[in-house]
Order: structure tokens, then sequence, then C-alpha cells
């Protein structure tokens, strides 16, 4: 006669067979050595690269050609934090807020332009074919705020303004958002640099001059205004500067009534000095409520 299992060592089987399954599949899988960071494999000889700049200051400002010299593929990882140091000391560092990757071909090359952004505002914007020399970043602020950026939608186009209001102590002002992650993430660097988060944005123009330095300028102020309107009283809206000389004002209107009529306002202020400036409500020529702004 044949011995019977008990139920209990049928019960077994399954899970002492599951348990070898998953103990052999561990031990056929591939090593995960093909996942490398561009430093890492360039340490190690796995690739070669030549950083480089397109003598921009922000946005895909760095040129990054690398070379897979192993018989496989490999995906390369840039970590954001990763600082690009020009060879010339009077030239910006230029640093990367988000992680980037490429695959790399056996034995193959490719050109990857990487998004990085001057974290020294008064600097000489690199000079273009000028070589970078990769390392990490040093500003504890920086490396928060690269933090609090991962796994959020934030506006890339605010990037170089934010990293500026961090390393420089430009105005939050400067920090354009157009959607409510945008909107938080400026809050959150208003908070990180100590400044107080404006009701207005003013947005920049920067140019280079003949020694490729940034030139910036204010173009227009814009943002929400809120005030009181009990429908038949004439509202007027003024900008002054700090000697309350009138700079602009709007034609004269009578809003609907409402306890916080809200409007979108804006005005050019190209050409303007730089200094203290407000945005009076006036109602019936009585000053309502004002909105202080500044030019830097």
């Amino acid at each position: 006669m044949k011995p019977h299992l008990s139920l209990r060592k049928i019960a077994l089987l399954p899970v002492a067979a599951l348990l070898f399954l998953i103990a052999l599949s561990v031990q056929e899988s591939p090593p995960a050595d093909g996942d490398i960071f561009l430093t890492d494999g360039i340490g190690d000889g796995s690739i070669t690269a030549d950083v480089s700049s397109i003598g921009k200051h922000s946005g895909r400002s760095v040129k990054l050609t690398v070379t897979n010299t192993t018989s496989k593929s490999l995906k390369i990882t840039i970590p954001a934090g990763t600082a690009y140091l020009p060879g010339n000391a009077d030239e910006q560092t230029l640093i990367q807020l988000e992680d980037e990757f490429f695959v790399l071909e056996p034995k193959g090359t490719k050109t990857h332009m990487i998004a990085a952004f001057c974290s020294e505002l008064h600097d000489m914007s690199p000079s273009e074919r000028g070589k970078f020399k990769i390392s990490k970043n040093t500003n504890k602020k920086l490396d928060e705020a690269i933090n609090y950026l991962k796994g959020k939608k934030v506006d890339k186009t605010c990037f170089q303004e934010a990293v500026w209001a961090i390393t420089d102590k430009s105005s939050i002002s400067h920090v354009q958002a157009n959607n409510a992650e945008t909107l938080a993430f400026r809050k959150y660097v208003a908070e990180l640099t100590g400044q107080q988060d404006t009701w207005y944005t003013s947005p920049q123009n920067h140019t280079l001059d003949r020694n490729r330095r940034i030139v910036s300028q204010t173009m227009t102020v814009r943002g929400k205004i809120e005030f009181p309107s009990d429908g038949t009283s004439v509202i007027r809206q003024e900008v002054v500067d700090k000697d309350g000389v009138v700079k602009f004002a709007m034609p004269p209107a009578t809003p609907k009534k409402s306890t916080n009529v809200k409007m979108d306002f804006s005005v050019r202020v190209t050409g303007w000095e730089v200094g203290e400036y407000s945005v009076r409500i006036l109602k019936d020529g009585i000053e309502l409520k004002t909105y202080p702004f500044t030019l830097s």
C-alpha cells in the first residue's frame, strides 16, 4: 500500500513550491547594473562624457554628449541637484532642479540637452562651447526646493526666478504662477527665503550686455485687487509713486453692488524708476484701499 500524505503536508506543498520559485527567480534575475548615475558611469569607465555650454543661462542650456563603452544598453540618470561648474570662475554655475533620464544603446553615442538654471545672477552668462565640470549642489535651501518639486506639476517657466529668489535674494514677485501648484511653490519659496508673498507679479525681461551680464527689466505689474462697491459710487484706480505723484490712472467706473468686487489689475511700467509705488482705490475721491508694490 502506498503511503498517504496528511492534509497538513498537502497544504504545505504549494507554499513550499511557491517559495522555491521565488528563490529561483531571485537567483536568476539579472543584476540592475544597466541603470547608472551619470557620474558613476564616468567614474567606472562605462561611459565617457563631454559637458559644455550653448551660451544660455537658463532652460535647456547644458549640452551633454555621452558614449556607451559597454556592450549593453544603459539607462543614464542625471539627478536633480547636479551642478555645472564653468571653467571660468567669473561665469555662472548652473543647477539642475529635476531628474533627467535617457537610454544609451550598446557602444552608442547620444547628445542630450539638460535643463539647468543660473545660480549666480550677477556673474557672466556661460560662454558658448565653454566646458562644464559636473558637481553637486551645496546650497541647502536649493536642496529643499528641489525636494519640494518632486512629484509636483510646477510650471518650469518659473524655475529660473525661483532659483534667483533663493540664491540672490531676488524678489518673489518675479516668480510667475499660472496654476495652483505653481502658486503653492511660489508661496513655499517665499517662506524658504523669508520673503512676504506679494499680491502682485512683476515679470522680468532679461537681456545680456556686452560683457554677457544679465540686465533685468520689469515690463508689467499685475495682480488681483478687491474692494467693496455700493453700486452707485464712482470708483477710480490710480498708481502713485512714493511722493504721491500719479503715474497711471484708470478711467472712473461704477461697479455693480458687492461687498467684495474682484478685479484683475495690470499696468505697464517700462521705463519707470526703481522704487516704491502703490495702487490706490478711490471711492468718490476718498481712498478705500491701497496695494503697495516695489519695482526692483
